[in-house]
This record gives structure tokens, C-alpha cells and sequence, in this order.
């Protein structure tokens, strides 16, 4: 695997003023078609986490999220998730090893969709085995959520 060279991302938060937020997700429209229940996401960085929990939880699914492979083992070892939402630059694990070890374990997530979440210069390692798709850095809230509503739709099928 070639070495990736670090990146900076601009992140653009719109704050409310005001009364606060409700905390019901939000469905937009045509997203009563998606079944996805349970998405995992595991990023290092706190504000992309955040920003992809918040974007997942907008398409009424729910998301646990953790910012090590360290942390996401447990979860994965006794919570089936739809999706696992994964960055490749982590500090003590990194994506491709973490979604390898997801695939290879034979566990309950064996067979979830892996995405894999990094810049574009990395999208030939998400658009291969292990991962079954990619999305680049910004996301974006609209393709990620017809990635993970067309895997939905194929598994209720």
C-alpha cells in the first residue's frame, strides 16, 4: 500500500440561534425506502465523526460512533451493524486493516457494508475488496445516504 499524505479538510457547521435543535432525525423526503437501522462509524477525528453521526442520524438510522479500531472491536464483536462507516487514517489501527479484520473475523459484521471515508487520492483502496464503497472527504450527506439506502434495499430484497 502506498504511503497517504496528510490532509486538511474545511468543515462548515451552521449554528442555531435561537431555541435549540430538536433532537427527533429528521427524514427527508423519499428516504421512507431506506432500512438501514444500525451504522457504526469509526474516525479519529472528532468533528468528522460528529458531522457523519449527525448526517446519519438525519436519514432516521441509528449511529454509534468511536474514534479508534480499538474501540469499535467491542462494539463490532456483539452489535450487528447495516453499514460501518470507516476512516483509513487512524492512529493505532488503520481502515484497510480494521475492514480486513471485520471480513476475515467471520463475526456478525462479516457481511455489512464497509464504506471507507478518506480524500480522493484513496478511492481506488474503498473501491475494492474489503470495503464495498467510498466516499471522499467532505462528505457528502446525500451520497452517503444513497450508498447506504441502496445496500438496504438490496438486503430486503
Amino acid at each position: 500500500m502506498s504511503a497517504c499524505l496528510p490532509s486538511q479538510y474545511l468543515y462548515r457547521v451552521k449554528l442555531l440561534q435561537g431555541k435549540p435543535p430538536d433532537p427527533r432525525p429528521r427524514t427527508p423526503l423519499g428516504a421512507s425506502s431506506i432500512t438501514v437501522r444500525t451504522v457504526l462509524v469509526v474516525n479519529d477525528q472528532s468533528d468528522v465523526r460528529d458531522a457523519l453521526s449527525d448526517v446519519t442520524r438525519r436519514f432516521s438510522h441509528t449511529c454509534l460512533a468511536v474514534g479508534t479500531a480499538v474501540e469499535a472491536r467491542p462494539l463490532l464483536s456483539r452489535t450487528s451493524f447495516d453499514a460501518v462507516l470507516i476512516d483509513l487514517e487512524m492512529p493505532d489501527t488503520d481502515g484497510l486493516a480494521l475492514a480486513t479484520e471485520i471480513r476475515q473475523s467471520g463475526g456478525i459484521n462479516a457481511a455489512a457494508m464497509l464504506i471507507l471515508i478518506s480524500a480522493a487520492e484513496n478511492q481506488a483502496v474503498g473501491q475494492a475488496w474489503p470495503f464495498d464503497g467510498f466516499l471522499q472527504k467532505p462528505i457528502d450527506g446525500q451520497a452517503l445516504a444513497r450508498l447506504i439506502g441502496a445496500r438496504a434495499e438490496s438486503l430486503t430484497v
